[in-house]
């Protein structure tokens, strides 16, 4: 029982994780578009 639910805590902080990087990512893409459109109107 307390190995399935260890399993679960893991496979659930993976996936929070996956999250946060996923939305970090979609940070940094739109940072990256920002700064290439203050570079085109430079």
């Amino acid at each position: 029982m307390t190995k399935i639910l260890l399993s679960y805590k893991i496979k659930n902080k993976g996936e929070i994780l996956v999250l946060e990087l996923e939305q970090f990512k979609l940070e940094i893409d739109a940072l990256t578009i920002e700064l290439g459109e203050m570079g085109a109107s430079l």
